[in-house]
């Protein structure tokens, strides 16, 4: 009874922080859409790509624990918790395309040569430009194939699923740090270390469930089942 309260409350709050995060993002991302409607622009340091690759990071994070997650961590997964891992990857990539496409829209002109050279001026080498190319086209395959075969994404060969996530939490990492404005860093290692703590205390709970039922399990010992054999003869 009490771990199945246990369980009810936990819902509950992870309901209740996923709407705050919706009612949250949907107003800056009210924000960043209506940014698209206005005339193409040159200036990298419009508010609105601001507004919008601030999210990025942050939802990224409350994604993070997919990078641990096992088969054996989701094989009792419901059918709404499957939906809600589903749904949260898939939102997050799709944050994450609309920062690029307002960041062209607003920012570069649709010009990859504006691109490359806002990349070089910030990062020091605009072939870095080719990273942020690549780590859009890596998330949304892996969005793709959570959504897709959500059995078979847990089960590829972790080096992949490592090197994927390693990949994304490299680049998320980076550009936290050299695009992002001081308050930014600050919310991103705030926000981290909250969702580190968060991850640290639920594997903790995991294990202390997996040492208790290892303990209640009965175990039979050789005299139990000799009398049992004996007397079964």
């Amino acid at each position: 009874m009490a771990d199945s309260a246990a369980d009810q409350s936990r819902t509950f709050m992870l309901w209740f922080f996923v709407f705050l995060a919706v009612v949250f993002v949907s107003l800056e991302l009210g924000r960043a859409v209506s940014a698209l409607s206005g005339p193409v622009g040159n200036e990298p340091t419009d508010p609105a790509i601001k507004r919008s690759a601030f999210l990025v990071p942050l939802i990224w994070m409350a994604c993070a624990p997919l990078a641990f997650a096992s088969s054996r961590d989701v094989r009792d997964y419901r059918r709404r918790e499957r939906i809600l891992t589903r749904s949260g990857w898939a939102w997050a990539c799709s944050l994450c395309l609309l920062h690029v496409t307002i960041a062209f829209h607003l920012g570069h002109a649709w010009s990859h040569e504006a691109a490359w050279e806002h990349t070089r001026r910030a990062g020091g080498y605009g072939y870095g430009v080719y990273v942020n190319y690549a780590f859009a086209l890596v998330w949304l395959t892996d969005a793709i194939w959570l959504c897709v075969a959500f059995d078979s994404y847990f089960t590829r060969p972790r080096w992949l699923h490592w090197a994927i996530h390693g990949f994304l939490a490299f680049v998320v990492f980076n550009a936290a740090f050299v695009f992002a404005t001081t308050g930014a860093r600050v919310w991103f290692i705030g926000w981290a270390l909250l969702l580190a703590s968060m991850a640290w205390a639920a594997r903790f709970r995991r294990r202390a469930r997996a040492n208790e039922a290892r303990t209640a399990a009965p175990t039979a010992s050789p005299e139990s089942g000799g009398a049992t054999d004996a007397g079964q003869k």
